[in-house]
């Protein structure tokens, strides 16, 4: 497979920012061509993660200079799973945006700049070099703060300032790191970076650098204390904005302290593994606490993104191949159901008006079939068999258990009770009947307006049904990731037809 084709990952969404940003006022033809802009990604993610998953990682020197001097990107059976879950869903997304147009006002820049933030998503997660990760971050960043400056101004606008404020000196830090890695170990590529740290003797520089990493991915992932961006920014946004911003911005977080952990070095080599532990349990104990402490749907899950995040980094705490399957597990399996649950939550809303518990209830009644999309997400969520959520957090668990940790083990069913109570007290104030009275709706719940989240319950289903092998495929990218010798042939065959 030519490895010219990971440009198109990036080279596609951008041309679809473009062509949609140019078409004037939004109309059909925008929508279509956005459909069909992302639907070719999705189709090449999903061959490209067939490519890696049968004959191993690809790597791209762009503009054909020497690895691992010059940028690289390396699509590896990781990269290429999160690729793949983020433009499936980003479609799903850009979908439901078209399903809903007749109730919501949709801006003129709204689907560029979709597609600008799945092209950071694709950089990001296919970037073999450290720098250039910061420039997928800032363009995934710079695409968010458009999309929060899209909605209304006042106290709404207020809320994203602690967002744009901390990514700003997010963006800071990450540049001091990026420069510390470079004057110490003379290199920015991953497995280069690497060798090079296993070959140092400096465990002071060693811990310097895995502690600038930690700050700077974990406020990304939305790691307690440096979370509470997270839980102001969300309720604000509109439900599809809301929803990707779920499937992507704090995954990239923990993607890139899971690649730092697999390619780079491990985390007790860079002296933040109990750090990441402890942080992980207070991220999942505090998360779950706030889901519970809200009074409306948006507040509710926006929290509960904080609490999803908790277990991955108490996995990435954890360590060993098991733990490290449990939270690729669970992250692609929260990149699908959290977006669905966003997306039922904006259908709520659009019919009741409003989201807060106290002035909703009885959906069950007049929409049950959103009621039951409803019910398979949060169970899922959950952790409930046979769905995909089942699956990481069984094998999370038993991570934790290999490693003899069963306080931690403790904790993680902490959190799976946390979660179940919060998504019951949605349920008992979205779609359980309060009185007899038959609520009143807004707007009538349109069919259309269900057909992505039915899907991505549907996918959650056969996920947990072991479609496509999902516990397998997580383990062969952490298998892939975690073999640096392959990763540095590879690079090493490309680099030698490189320039000089």
């Amino acid at each position: 497979m030519a490895a010219n084709i990971l440009s198109l990952f990036v080279l596609m969404p951008l041309f679809g920012a473009i062509l949609t940003m140019g078409l004037g006022e939004p109309s059909r033809f925008r929508r279509v061509l956005s459909l069909l802009v992302q639907g070719l990604v999705v189709a090449l993610s999903v061959f490209t993660l067939r490519e890696v998953l049968l004959h191993g990682p690809i790597v791209l020197a762009v503009g054909n200079w020497i690895l691992p001097f010059g940028i690289s990107l390396t699509a590896d059976a990781l990269g290429v799973a999160f690729v793949a879950t983020a433009h499936v869903v980003a479609f799903g997304i850009l979908l439901q945006e078209c399903l809903v147009r007749s109730h919501h006002a949709e801006p003129r820049a709204l689907f560029p700049l979709l597609h600008f933030m799945t092209m950071g998503a694709s950089l990001a997660f296919l970037t073999g070099d450290f720098f250039n990760l910061f420039v997928a971050f800032e363009i995934l960043l710079v695409s968010s703060y458009a999309l929060l400056g899209l909605e209304p101004a006042g106290r709404r606008a207020r809320e994203a300032f602690p967002y744009l404020l901390l990514n700003i000196f997010g963006s800071a830090l990450f540049l001091v790191a990026a420069a510390f890695a470079y004057s110490t170990y003379g290199t920015l590529n991953f497995v280069d970076l690497g060798t090079r740290i296993s070959l140092s003797a400096d465990e002071d520089r060693k811990r310097l650098f895995g502690a600038l990493c930690l700050t700077v991915f974990g406020l990304k992932a939305g790691l307690v204390p440096l979370h509470f961006w997270l839980p102001r920014a969300y309720p604000i946004l509109r439900p599809t904005v809301a929803a990707l911003f779920a499937a992507i911005l704090t995954k990239v977080g923990v993607y890139a302290l899971l690649r730092i952990g697999t390619n780079v070095a491990n985390f007790e080599t860079l002296g933040i593994d109990r750090v990441l532990v402890v942080g992980g349990v207070l991220t999942l104990v505090f998360g779950g606490l706030g889901a519970l402490s809200r009074s409306n749907v948006r507040g509710i899950l926006a929290f509960h993104i904080v609490a999803q995040v908790g277990y991955m980094l108490l996995g990435l705490g954890l360590g060993g191949p098991l733990a490290l399957t449990g939270v690729v597990l669970f992250a692609l399996h929260n990149m699908i159901v959290k977006p669905g649950l966003f997306l039922v939550g904006g259908v709520a809303l659009d019919a009741q008006g409003s989201d807060e518990l106290a002035r909703s209830g009885g959906l069950l009644a007049v929409a049950p079939s959103l009621a039951g999309i409803f019910l398979v997400l949060a169970l899922s969520l959950s952790g409930f068999p046979p769905l995909s959520g089942f699956w990481s957090k069984y094998v999370l668990l038993n991570g934790a258990l290999a490693q003899g940790t069963l306080t931690e083990f403790a904790f993680l069913l902490l959190g799976g009770l946390l979660t179940l109570l919060s998504m019951i007290k949605i349920w008992a104030g979205v779609f359980w009947p309060h009185g007899d009275a038959t609520p009143e709706l807004r707007h009538r719940i349109s069919r259309r307006t269900l057909v992505v989240p039915m899907l991505l319950a549907g996918l959650s289903v056969l996920l947990g049904l072991g479609l496509g092998d999902f516990v397998g495929v997580a383990e062969t990218t952490v298998d892939q990731a975690q073999n640096h010798d392959e990763l540095r042939v590879r690079g090493e065959s490309v680099g030698e037809k490189g320039r000089p």
